[in-house]
């Protein structure tokens, strides 16, 4: 008799754990490999626009729990050959102008090169127009209009580790020239005035280009999941507000 009591309270118990919303999500690993603002402020308090997206995407997915994880750009890129997304690429970076080799929600972010010099007197006019000069740049990071004038007898280059370090080289004296991104440039000089003050953009260069998310070809459900949240009237809202908080328009 008391099992027969305790029977629909057994029956409601196994129906809630077992409904849609209560089933636990899907893990899914968001990379990125640069650690710079606004993308990333600081990862320990988990900072910046990237950290915004995911808490974002957390709360509108029914589907998967999304967790932002920094690695180096090889070791990210292959982890998204099999799953997972990578944040804030281009498909030209990695040769898939034809959108063949990974799935895409392209042009989110507008963003361009800069040239970042402490000589008010230098421009740019070609390779040759850093020729005696040091460079700082990042390491790793390939930079395809400079990279076979790299060497001691044309254009010395430095590398740091972060791209929020160039400024602080050039305000040092210990380049002459490095290149930095607009979004991390604009960031940048609101948080150190000095580099709009003492630092100076090189006319006569221009490379401008968008940020996209990769997606896994292996997972085309989280990629539909991030583009239900993007098309969605809340999405949509959100996201504005997101691009007003952290970006710059052109």
């Amino acid at each position: 008799m008391f099992i027969f009591r305790i029977y629909p309270y057994l029956l409601f118990f196994w129906t809630l754990i077992l409904t849609p919303d209560a089933l636990s999500k899907e893990s899914v690993e968001v990379y990125i490999y640069f650690d710079k603002p606004p993308f990333v402020v600081d990862q320990e308090q988990r900072v910046g626009l990237s950290y915004d997206l995911i808490d974002c995407l957390n709360e509108f997915s029914n589907l998967y729990s999304y967790s932002l994880v920094y690695l180096p750009k090889k070791r990210a890129l292959n982890q998204v050959v099999n799953k997972g997304v990578l944040l804030w690429i281009n498909p030209l970076w990695l040769g898939d102008a034809e959108k063949i080799n990974y799935n895409w929600i392209e042009n989110l972010i507008f963003d361009r090169e800069l040239y970042l010099s402490n000589d008010p007197n230098l421009s740019y006019n070609g390779p040759a127009s850093f020729f005696g000069k040091i460079f700082v740049g990042v390491r790793g990071y390939t930079y395809l209009d400079l990279e076979e004038n790299f060497n001691p007898n044309e254009i010395l280059r430095v590398d740091v580790n972060k791209e929020v370090l160039i400024p602080t080289m050039l305000l040092k004296n210990r380049a002459d020239v490095g290149v930095i991104g607009y979004q991390t440039y604009s960031y940048l000089q609101r948080a150190i005035p000095e580099i709009s003050t003492k630092l100076s953009i090189l006319n006569g260069y221009s490379y401008e280009f968008t940020r996209s998310i990769l997606f896994s070809k292996y997972q085309p459900h989280v990629k539909k999941d991030f583009q239900n949240w993007f098309d969605s009237t809340d999405g949509s809202i959100i996201w504005s507000r997101l691009k007003e908080k952290w970006l710059v328009n052109k």
